[in-house]
C-alpha cells in the first residue's frame, strides 16, 4: 500500500467506477492523489526492487530444491507468495543468455588468437597431410564413388594453398581460413549462379536439384562469393548470428514441449494445456539456473588448483538429470515406472524437436546473412 494521501473524490481515475474504500473494487487501482513527491517515487523504486529480490530468492529456493512444487502451488491458486512464472522466466533467461553469449564471444576471440599463433611451417605440414590423405582416398577402392567425385577438386584446392603459402608465407591466415571452410562433402562446387544454372540445364530432369536444393545452392554460392577473400569472417558471422537467435529458438520450443506433455498425459483430464505450459516454464527456469552454474564451474575449473570442480560439475549435472524426473513424478503424481517411461519418451521427443528447430535456425541464419 502507498503512503500517498488518499483522494477525497470517490470516482476511480482509471475506470470511473465509484470507489468504496482506498482501492477500486472494479480495476484494483489505488485511489490516491496524482501528485507524488520525489521521496515517494524513490521509495516505490527501492521497495519494488527489494520486493522483487525477496520474491525471487524465496521462490528460487522452492524452484531448485522442490521439483514440481511451484507448479502445483500455482495450479492450486496459491500465487501471491511466489514470483510469477513468466516474470521469473524473463529474468532468469535474460541473465543466462547474457552470460552465455558473453562466454561464447570470449571463447571465439581466444580461438581467433590461437589461429593467429600458428606458424606457416605448421600450416604447410597440415596441408601436406591433407594432400596425402586425399591421394590415399583416391587410390582406395573402398572410397564411395560420390566422395571420389569430389576428391579432384579438394586436391586442386590443397595444391593451390600449398603454392600460395610457398610464394608468400604472410598469406597463412587466408590459407588457414580456406582449410577450415573446405570439405570434400561440400555441396557447393560452383563459382557463380550462372555456372550452376548452365550445368542444371544440361542434366536430365531426374538428376536436377529440386526447388529447395536450388535455393540452398544459390544462397551458398552467394555467401561463398561474398566472403571468398575472408572465409573466417563468414564462419564467425554465421556462428554469431546463430547463437544470437538461440534464445528465440528455445522460447519457441517451450509451447512445443508443453504440447508433448499434453500428448503424454492425454488421459489425465485434470491437466489442461495451460497447466503444462506453467510446468514447462518452471522446468526451463530451473534448467537455465543449472546450466548457468555448470558454465561458472567450467570456467573456474580451468584455473590452477581448481580441477576438482569438475567433480562438482558432474554432481550438478546428475542432480539436474534427477530433477527433471522428480519434477515430472511429483507434479503429475504417477508411479515410478510410468513416470520413468514417460520421462525417457519426453527426453527423446524433446531432443528431436530441438534438433529440428536448430536445423531451421541454421537455414534461417544462412538465408538472412
Amino acid at each position: 500500500m502507498s503512503h500517498v494521501k488518499e483522494r477525497k473524490e470517490k470516482d476511480c481515475l482509471n475506470c470511473n467506477a465509484i470507489v468504496a474504500g482506498r482501492f477500486c473494487q472494479v480495476c484494483g487501482q489505488e485511489n490516491i492523489e496524482t501528485h507524488e513527491t520525489f521521496r515517494h517515487l524513490a521509495g516505490h523504486f527501492i521497495s519494488d526492487i527489494f520486493h522483487f529480490d525477496g520474491m525471487f530468492f524465496s521462490t528460487s529456493k522452492y524452484l531448485l530444491f522442490k521439483p514440481g512444487f511451484l507448479t502445483h502451488e500455482y495450479v492450486r491458486g496459491r500465487r501471491a507468495s511466489y514470483l510469477n512464472p513468466i516474470k521469473m522466466y524473463v529474468f532468469i533467461s535474460a541473465i543466462f543468455f547474457l552470460y552465455f553469449l558473453t562466454v561464447y564471444n570470449s571463447a571465439l576471440k581466444v580461438s581467433v588468437n590461437e589461429t593467429q599463433e600458428k606458424s606457416a611451417a605448421g600450416i604447410m605440414r597440415e596441408l601436406l597431410e591433407d594432400k596425402n590423405d586425399i591421394l590415399n582416398s583416391m587410390k582406395d577402392n573402398g572410397t564411395p564413388s560420390w566422395v571420389k567425385s569430389r576428391l579432384p577438386n579438394a586436391l586442386q584446392q590443397v595444391n593451390n594453398n600449398i603454392a600460395m603459402l610457398q610464394q608468400d608465407s604472410t598469406r597463412k591466415f587466408q590459407v588457414l581460413a580456406d582449410m577450415k571452410s573446405t570439405s570434400v562433402f561440400s555441396t557447393n562446387d560452383y563459382r557463380s549462379e550462372r555456372e550452376y544454372d548452365s550445368i542444371q540445364k544440361t542434366m536430365p530432369d531426374t538428376l536436377k536439384d529440386n526447388w529447395i536444393k536450388q535455393k540452398f545452392e544459390r544462397k551458398n554460392i552467394e555467401i561463398s562469393n561474398r566472403f571468398r577473400e575472408n572465409k573466417s569472417e563468414m564462419s564467425s558471422r554465421l556462428l554469431e548470428s546463430f547463437f544470437h537467435h538461440f534464445p528465440q529458438t528455445l522460447f519457441i520450443s517451450l509451447p512445443l514441449f508443453a504440447l508433448m506433455l499434453q500428448l503424454l498425459y492425454i488421459r489425465r483430464k485434470q491437466f489442461f494445456y495451460a497447466n503444462h505450459i506453467i510446468y514447462t516454464v518452471h522446468l526451463y527456469c530451473a534448467v537455465f539456473v543449472f546450466f548457468f552454474v555448470l558454465l561458472l564451474l567450467n570456467q573456474a575449473a580451468d584455473v590452477n588448483y581448481f580441477g576438482w570442480l569438475k567433480w562438482v560439475q558432474g554432481a550438478v549435472f546428475l542432480y539436474m538429470t534427477w530433477y527433471t524426473y522428480a519434477a515430472l513424478r511429483r507434479y503429475y503424481g504417477q508411479s515410478r515406472g510410468k513416470t520413468f517411461l514417460k520421462w525417457v519418451l519426453l527426453n527423446i521427443a524433446a531432443y528431436v524437436v530441438i534438433i529440428v528447430l536448430f536445423v531451421f535456425l541454421f537455414f534461417f541464419t544462412m538465408f538472412t546473412m
